[in-house]
């Protein structure tokens, strides 16, 4: 699962139609896509209260955020 940089889930969708700002823990960094649906979390540990995201990418760019 990826690591969002974004405070809040509405920051995050507040950022739809840019490119994804990410921390990717996957050691084979695998869990990226720039095309398809990607399961995002945030805030990094211990900045806010937890959220997750289904982020849907097309062409690296966010389109859709549920």
């Amino acid at each position: 699962m990826l690591i969002g940089l974004y405070g809040t889930k509405a920051e995050l969708e507040r950022s739809i139609g840019q490119p994804l700002h990410y921390d990717d823990h996957d050691l084979l960094q695998t869990a990226y896509t720039p095309f398809g649906t990607l399961a995002v979390e945030g805030p990094s540990e211990g900045k806010g209260t937890r959220w997750t995201a289904e982020v849907t990418m097309v062409a690296g760019r966010i389109v859709r955020v549920e």
